[in-house]
């Protein structure tokens, strides 16, 4: 094979210096039959096809060289190849992103980024932003660091509708100039993030855990200030922000944001546990043994049996003589299965009370004839020895002149618990006028029926009582009525408004949002309603009193985009293309948002930021 190789390859040679450059690739073509490795007479053969204006085949023939050295790691080589793919053919765009990889690979970093924005060009041309998407985000993966491509990137994606990206980009550009030390450029980023992204208290948290990183508390405190400020409900924010006032020693401020978070969030326990070691070290253990009993279903509804236990223990290391929060432990000791510790807490409260083996409880109140040495000791009846009668005796015969209605035996509640009610011939009437509340929906009977009467009770059974009174009652706005009503208007709401009822769906709705589970919905409801019989007006004003309410965005986008299209059909432009923004930052495919930013947003991208910056940015990029 390898004379009759050589012999082509001496006849091609003559063909060549003759021009007859047919005759010379039909000799190649032998040479690439008999040898198809052979890349440096395949490479021959590809500009000679060139020659003769064959560019497709040319190029074929260099891809396939391209491919070898690439996939070989000889990227220098596969970079001169391609480059002379990228010369026979500019339009073909997968060339310039396939020597935009080869250069990254080489570790090229200039020769990438203008390969890049060749391909980045091209897709702007074609109008083919996916393209350009995936286009940035291969340049930031290479160089993520890199300030110039950040900003660029930050900027294309605001253009394009892309909020929540392009915030991102911001911000991750904010915190690349923060790093390089330019100051400058810090601060113009930050204020054009607080232009373009008012409501987004992540890039505050993020500068907060970035200076807290550094260990710059003082810093991390005046960001997560903003950012609590803009989101008061993020439960993560408010933790960042004591971690900060935490580190930096700001006790005032401390206990100040524990008290925010007490409201705000129900079922946190991380501010008690604050608040009442604040109370130890302050010595005042009243005040702790207090805020401990008030706040400890939190802390079991959490299981946080842990964080309990050892305030407690901090008590007792404190108030070694004190009973109650001997008992408090044992008590967690008891919920936890601590057998170990209720061994020790049991002997400690044992001594205490001079070795009497007796259940105690610790939190009751010494009547005034105890004994005082015995003052928090107190015998503990068991359920049993309430059931028998001997053990127990109550007296009810001053009940039966007392209690004029129908007493049943179903639970335990005290005498002095039951209410007393009107005479058996009144019925209890609290039907409302609705057209004083603004409404028209009638009364609405839940119950009906009037009291019954008193039944004899014998004393020989102390049987636990308890009273159950039945009565008509109508519904009220802001009261709270059962899932079931609630439900069962909502379901005749939503037919009312397939029937176009639109009148009678809107007091459904008005009663189904009584509901806190579907309050949003009912009121959005009813703004669609409002809409669809034509009252404009009324639709903006019922979309926005629903955006003030305090529930989650995701319930709010709703709302949010019912009321952009009705500022988009009034011709407020501006302020229906800021709402479809927020609604992009909670779900960027929700409905067809991203159209309707497409078709509102004109604006350019380089119109968001000055020159000036993308300068300050160039500077600084290292």
């Amino acid at each position: 094979m390898s004379l009759k190789k050589d012999k082509l390859i001496e006849s091609a040679t003559k063909f060549i210096v003759k021009g007859q450059i047919d005759k010379a690739i039909k000799d190649y073509e032998q040479i690439i039959a008999l040898d198809p490795n052979d890349l440096r007479n395949r490479q021959k053969f590809a500009e000679l096809l060139v020659r003769v204006n064959r560019k497709q085949e040319a190029i074929e023939e260099f891809e396939k060289i391209g491919k070898y050295y690439a996939n070989n790691a000889y990227y220098l080589k596969a970079i001169a190849v391609y480059k002379q793919v990228q010369k026979l053919d500019p339009a073909v765009v997968s060339v310039s992103v396939t020597l935009a990889e080869l250069n990254v690979k080489q570790g090229l970093e200039g020769n990438a980024i203008a390969e890049y924005n060749i391909a980045l060009a091209a897709y702007e041309r074609a109008a083919e932003q996916p393209q350009m998407v995936k286009i940035y985000d291969a340049m930031l993966a290479a160089y993520p660091e890199n300030p110039n491509l950040r900003l660029k990137a930050a900027e294309f994606h605001l253009a394009i509708g892309k909020v929540d990206q392009s915030y991102q980009e911001f911000t991750e550009l904010a915190l690349i100039m923060q790093r390089k030390g330019n100051e400058l450029a810090f601060q113009q980023v930050c204020e054009k993030i607080q232009q373009h992204f008012p409501q987004h208290s992540g890039f505050h948290l993020h500068l907060g855990e970035s200076f807290m990183a550094k260990g710059d508390a003082a810093a991390a405190i005046k960001w997560l200030q903003k950012a609590v400020e803009q989101d008061r409900q993020n439960l993560k924010v408010w933790e960042q922000y004591v971690a900060a006032l935490k580190q930096a020693g700001a006790r005032e401020q401390l206990m100040q944001a524990y008290h925010e978070m007490l409201l705000l969030f129900p079922t946190s326990t991380d501010p008690c546990e604050g608040i009442i070691n604040f109370a130890i070290e302050d010595c005042q253990y009243e005040e702790a043994l207090s805020l401990l009993t008030d706040m400890q279903e939190r802390f079991f509804a959490a299981q946080r049996l842990d964080a309990i236990e050892q305030c407690y223990h901090r008590l007792v290391d404190s108030l070694p003589s004190d009973l109650r929060a001997l008992n408090g432990l044992r008590d967690i000791y008891t919920l936890s299965g601590n057998t170990d510790g209720l061994v020790e807490v049991d002997a400690k409260i044992a001594k205490l009370a001079g070795n009497q083996h007796i259940s105690v409880d610790y939190q009751a109140e010494p009547e005034e004839d105890e004994d005082p040495d015995d003052s928090d000791i107190t015998i503990e009846a068991t359920q049993h020895e309430w059931e028998d009668s001997s053990a127990v005796e109550l007296d009810l015969s001053s009940l039966e002149e007392e209690i004029p209605f129908e007493i049943e035996s179903t639970s335990l509640v005290e005498p002095e618990a039951i209410v007393e009610s009107a005479p058996p011939s009144a019925e209890a009437d609290f039907a409302v006028n609705w057209e004083s509340e603004g409404l028209d929906l009638g009364e609405i009977e839940l119950v009906g029926g009037p009291l019954e009467g008193l039944e004899t009770i014998s004393e020989e059974a102390p049987t636990p009582v308890v009273a159950t009174v039945t009565k008509k009652q109508s519904v009220r706005v802001g009261e709270q009525l059962e899932d079931s009503d609630t439900e069962t208007h909502y379901s005749l709401g939503i037919a009312y408004k397939e029937m176009g009822l639109y009148d009678e769906a809107i007091k459904s709705f008005q009663i189904a949002a009584l509901s806190t589970v579907r309050k949003v919905d009912c009121m959005t409801l009813q703004g669609l309603c409002l809409r669809d019989k034509g009252d404009y007006a009324a639709a903006e004003e019922a979309f926005t009193r629903v955006l003030k309410t305090s529930a989650a965005p995701a319930e709010l986008i709703c709302a949010r985009y019912e009321l952009a299209e009705l500022f988009e059909h009034k011709g407020n432009a501006g302020e229906a293309l800021r709402l479809y923004r927020e609604v992009a930052k909670t779900d960027p495919d929700y409905r067809e948002v991203q159209q309707k930013i497409a078709g509102l947003d004109k604006s350019s991208a380089g119109g968001y930021l000055s020159d000036q910056l993308f300068d300050l940015v160039s500077d600084h990029d290292d």
